[in-house]
């Protein structure tokens, strides 16, 4: 059973369609990390990340004040890890 997080009431699902390469390079990240996130970590945090620097603001969540809420963490890096094998 998978846990939801503590603000799951206040989340919309979506589905959303990626290609091979995006899907391998998300699924890499996520094995090359120490302590594995979810995918929804993954995904949330790198579309605030490109909000951020689209210069678009957050609106608050509900359930926090304006000025409150914490910045989001920022995945190290979103890109695919080199496979050192020859080929």
């Amino acid at each position: 059973m998978v846990a939801l997080p503590d603000n799951a009431d206040l989340m919309k699902r979506i589905s959303v369609t990626l290609d091979n390469d995006l899907e391998l390079a998300l699924e890499n990240y996520i094995l090359s990390q120490e302590a594995k996130p979810s995918l929804t970590a993954v995904v949330q945090a790198a579309l605030e990340q490109f909000l951020h620097r689209k210069d678009i603001a957050m609106p608050p969540s509900k359930g926090h004040r304006q000025g409150e809420r914490k910045a989001p963490k920022q995945p190290k890096n979103l890109t695919t890890p080199r496979d050192p094998s020859p080929r």
